[in-house]
């Protein structure tokens, strides 16, 4: 299969993982646990479950044009399915990232604490694209708009 120009795509020109950040956690630091296996894992899940957030925003969204069609149009029967394989996915989405997140409790609470009091005030709350997932499906909570900043 041909690409642009003569080059061939293959897997790693397509899927680019060579742009996925290389985690080097508290890098600025001069700290010994730099490169702490758990604080690289940790980084790494959070990435992941953000990278799934957003391909669940797309989905429910495509879903949700679809399936809004100003007065006097109707959705079209034919577009049914098609919002519904998109629902269907995001649901998957979700279900995988809740079966993820038991790998976080693998990590042993004083290793967990060995990079934590460096984020003292951070929270998974802060995450833009959860809080856009909840916005999305109606569940705005202005009390927890700080939390975003």
């Amino acid at each position: 299969m041909a690409g642009d120009g003569d080059q061939t795509i293959n897997y790693e020109s397509y899927i680019l993982p060579h742009l996925l950040p290389e985690v080097r956690p508290r890098e600025a630091r001069d700290d010994p646990l730099r490169d702490d296996p758990d604080e690289q894992f940790f980084i790494r899940t959070h990435q992941a479950f953000e990278i799934w957030f957003a391909q669940i925003l797309a989905e429910l969204e495509y879903a949700r044009l679809l399936l809004s069609q100003p007065p006097p149009r109707y959705v079209p029967e034919s577009d049914i399915p098609n919002a519904e394989q998109h629902v269907r996915r995001a649901t998957a989405i979700f279900d995988l990232v809740r079966r993820h997140l038991p790998l976080l409790e693998t990590l042993k609470t004083s290793s967990f604490y060995n990079f934590r009091r460096h984020l003292f005030g951070t929270s998974g709350t802060q995450s833009h694209r959860f809080r856009e997932l909840e916005w999305l499906m109606g569940l705005l909570d202005t009390d927890l708009l700080d939390y975003t900043k």
